[in-house]
């Protein structure tokens, strides 16, 4: 989904867009190198956060801010930050989406939710002490993005909590119903290499006749 958002293309086939942009973010490039991703919500616990963040080290020039409550449970692993650093990524820590030119700064922004599946009595009651409208991506706070800054999130959403509210779907840098459609084919793409079924798709795909197992 980053790859394809980042490419900036027009539906017709132009780069006129990226031009446009271009003249606004003067240091603006194609693709996943050199930008700034920002991510909100559960650090600790959310599984999409860490594997995103790993393979997003692989590319040069990265910035990630991580973006939490001030727990243990939540906030930034010493773990993840150390393979980060090590990777060369430049890591920032907040505790709130308000703190300074956070947002305007941010070319990418992944929000997840409060997993409290994952809570304990002692993390129900800590966690309920907290201010997670801190964490929340009202429309305000969206203003501040970047015009072309997707905004992500793995899903489902905490509709107590709302950290993205439904008024934030007709935003047409919402990119999180995109990432679940992609999520959902590249889970069958996996299936269909982990049962070797490859030929008999790319059979079927072509008019041939595949193997029906």
């Amino acid at each position: 989904t980053l790859k394809r958002t980042f490419r900036f293309n027009d539906r017709d086939g132009t780069d006129r867009r990226f031009r446009d942009l271009q003249t606004r973010y003067p240091d603006l490039q194609r693709g996943l190198a050199g930008k700034t991703y920002t991510f909100c919500g559960d650090i600790g616990r959310g599984r999409t956060v860490r594997s995103l963040a790993t393979v997003l080290s692989q590319y040069e020039n990265v910035r990630m801010n991580f973006v939490s409550p001030d727990d243990p449970s939540l906030r930034l692993h010493d773990g993840l930050r150390e393979r980060l650093l090590t990777r060369g990524v430049e890591v920032h820590e907040f505790h709130t989406l308000e703190d300074n030119k956070l947002l305007g700064q941010t070319d990418c922004l992944y929000m997840t939710r409060i997993q409290r599946e994952h809570n304990t009595p002692n993390d129900e009651f800590r966690i309920r002490q907290i201010d997670l409208s801190q964490f929340q991506l009202t429309p305000e706070r969206a203003a501040r993005l970047k015009e072309f800054t997707p905004i992500m999130h793995p899903f489902p959403r905490d509709s107590h909590v709302q950290e993205i509210p439904e008024s934030i779907d007709l935003d047409p840098r919402a990119m999180y119903f995109r990432q679940a459609r992609n999520g959902m084919w590249i889970r069958a793409a996996l299936l269909v290499h982990i049962f070797e079924m490859d030929k008999e798709l790319e059979a079927l795909a072509s008019g041939g006749r595949g193997r029906p197992r």
